[in-house]
């Protein structure tokens, strides 16, 4: 009887142990399996400006991109190519030093931000074209703690910018820099196109393929060789730049002025691929995913939210200065709101809030400059309070308690080796 009762004790233990083993089998392969995925490279876009970008050499910016190693700003007078480097201004006697040892964080000080401006601007063009937009994104863009939601379109067109004459933009999907066609109507004269450069321009100069060099101080901007057509037919049609004087113009044969022609030319600089770099992760309660990421061709910081089905809601910029390091950010799931914090901030570092959409709310945390740096952000359930993990360049504050009632930021000091690098082994839940 015992021994009945003992095989009978045994199959259901064997049976339950079966059944716990395919239900864990069972939930490890549903929750390893692929729900959604998405490169974080999507910029693509022309952005309207409202107010983020400034004037730049009396110039009003009307749209900007900046998913190249360039950024490149839009005027009614044409476009304006940025580019950026750091310079470091350390002393020789520094630089011997860091021979024999190893740079601290202080160096930081003497890297100094330059930026080169390439001005190529329509010559007599119509002083009241008209800028039409076009493809409108889902996804929208804000910026830092500006409350203004700035869209996004693949294409802009300057509408008879000439008698006759159009001229769209788009940004290839393929390649670096920024395409555009010439639509010459029928009755346009190809010989009213003139563009100019001026700005930071060292040399401009035509090689053996019939592209455009424009050499400046930091790296070459190519105009390459156009390609033209009719837009009723298939096949080229032979065309080239005209260079004279940092001008360029355009020669077309047999140009028949009662078809529509295209000439399609497009700008390049210095090519940078690969897709921009996931930072940190978090979430809501509605499993929306935000993702803090570094643009792989520039210094720009955003953060992203995705839907739960992988679509991309918006992005926020962060931060656009070259010299700008990693900060970190946290979703505050009780109250919906995000809060972002400085990688460095020579006047000391501070955090700010967005709430779901992205837009800011307006609230900042004191800053210190014995906390320059904020490299990670944890939320404190029990007291409800930010707490930032950095440090700085002149003290040795390692983290600071943010209240986000009433915007006060105390400092705290925690071991020294709570330093950037502890980011790397933290994991939030």
């Amino acid at each position: 009887m015992f021994m009945k009762k003992y095989n009978a004790l045994l199959k259901w233990f064997i049976a339950n142990l079966i059944l716990l083993f395919f239900i864990t089998t069972t939930a490890q392969t549903e929750y390893n399996k692929t729900v959604w995925q998405a490169k974080t490279k999507s910029q693509k876009t022309f952005i309207e400006n409202k107010g983020q970008f400034s004037d730049i050499n009396a110039q009003k910016i009307l749209f900007a991109n900046f998913d190249n190693a360039e950024e490149f700003y839009f005027t009614a007078q044409g476009l304006i190519i940025k580019l950026d480097t750091l310079i470091n201004k350390k002393p020789l006697g520094k630089k011997i030093l860091d021979v024999f040892g190893s740079e601290s964080e202080s160096d930081r000080k003497y890297n100094k931000e330059v930026s080169y401006f390439l001005y190529a601007n329509w010559q007599n063009a119509n002083p009241e074209v008209k800028i039409e937009v076009s493809e409108k994104q889902e996804d929208y863009y804000t910026f830092r703690m500006q409350k203004d939601i700035c869209y996004a379109y693949k294409k802009i067109t300057y509408k008879n910018i000439y008698p006759n004459i159009d001229i769209e933009y788009t940004i290839p999907n393929d390649s670096a820099g920024i395409k555009y066609n010439l639509i010459l109507y029928p009755g346009a004269d190809v010989s009213d196109i003139s563009l100019k450069y001026s700005g930071d321009v060292n040399e401009m100069l035509q090689d053996n393929n019939g592209n455009i060099i424009i050499k400046n101080p930091l790296h070459n901007i190519i105009e390459h060789t156009p390609k033209s057509y009719y837009s009723d037919a298939s096949g080229d049609i032979a065309s080239s730049y005209i260079l004279k004087d940092n001008t360029i113009t355009f020669f077309v044969s047999n140009n028949n002025q009662t078809k529509t022609l295209i000439i399609d030319p497009w700008i390049s600089g210095f090519s940078m691929s690969g897709d921009d770099w996931g930072w940190d992760v978090d979430y809501d309660w509605n499993n929306n995913l935000y993702v803090y990421i570094h643009d792989y061709t520039s210094s720009v910081w955003y953060v992203r939210k995705y839907s739960p089905t992988g679509a991309l809601t918006w992005t926020h910029i962060t931060s656009a200065a070259i010299n700008s390091y990693e900060g970190n950010f946290i979703v505050d799931r009780l109250t919906n709101r995000i809060y972002i914090g400085d990688g460095f901030n020579g006047s000391g570092a501070f955090a700010y809030r967005i709430d779901l959409n992205a837009v800011s709310d307006g609230f900042s945390s004191q800053q210190s400059t014995s906390l320059e740096e904020i490299w990670d952000l944890i939320f404190d359930c029990n007291l409800n309070r930010i707490i930032g993990l950095g440090g700085g360049t002149t003290g040795n504050n390692n983290g600071g308690l943010i209240n986000p009632v009433n915007w006060c930021c105390f400092y705290c000091k925690f071991y020294r080796s709570f330093r950037r690098r502890t980011r790397y082994f933290m994991q939030y839940s």
